[in-house]
């Protein structure tokens, strides 16, 4: 999976604090992860296709529900290129339906309902986007890292739709998670919506937990400055 472009001070000082976006980070990993997959795909049923002899309807379907994810992002990429997200997705939405209504049980699908998932909630449809990641959950429990990156979607879904208590609660799903991934960025989010909610103590003593667990990243120098303010105000 590509390394994920770090956000710049001036996208992390804006409010609210939403700079995070899944469907490149997906994209990229179904396109260059694509045979990797397949061969793995391959080799676990090696051992059923001894027995059932379906190793070539296996791969030749996960084959063709790959070809219509690439159809789908193609799509995308395209139409997102004008630089209008709603646009984007209601042009792509078509060949990510096909995909999930035809391949549901396929990895192309699992990947495609996460990227789909991103695409609606840049599109302005948090609401699909959060039944996609909700979804996409179940598919991904054995991947603490991917499972973290889906939950984090999940919880700028929730944010978006004004539900700010579930958003925070799927941020602190992270938090309490296996997986490090981000958990920085989730406690970083975490502290913004507590100052939302009203929650300044509770805010301000996470941002100043950041500040001191990861003083030389870029959430710990914001996090210093937004404590630093609240301190002043209060």
């Amino acid at each position: 999976m590509a390394k994920a472009k770090k956000p710049s001070r001036k996208e992390l000082l804006k409010e609210p604090d939403e700079f995070l976006t899944f469907s490149r980070r997906m994209i990229q990993f179904s396109v260059s992860h694509k045979k990797p997959i397949l061969l793995g795909i391959a080799a676990f049923f090696g051992i059923l296709v001894a027995v059932a002899g379906g190793q070539y309807y296996t791969v030749k379907a996960e084959n063709r529900a790959f070809s219509l994810l690439h159809e789908a992002t193609a799509a995308y990429e395209q139409a997102a290129s004008a630089g209008n997200p709603r646009h984007a997705r209601d042009s792509s939405a078509q060949a990510f339906e096909a995909l999930l209504d035809r391949h549901s049980g396929r990895t192309a699908a699992k990947i495609g309902r996460v990227i789909y998932a991103d695409i609606c909630y840049r599109g302005g449809d948090p609401a699909t986007a959060a039944l996609l990641y909700q979804e996409a959950l179940s598919d991904f429990r054995d991947d603490p890292a991917l499972h973290s990156l889906i939950t984090t979607g999940l919880a700028y879904a929730w944010e978006a739709r004004g539900d700010l208590e579930k958003a925070a609660a799927f941020f602190r799903q992270i938090l309490d998670g296996p997986s490090s991934l981000m958990k920085e960025d989730a406690q970083f989010q975490l502290a913004g919506l507590s100052i939302r909610m009203g929650r300044l103590q509770e805010g301000a003593a996470l941002y100043q937990k950041i500040a001191e667990e990861h003083p030389d990243s870029l959430y710990g120098q914001i996090a210093k400055e937004k404590a630093a303010r609240l301190d002043a105000s209060g």
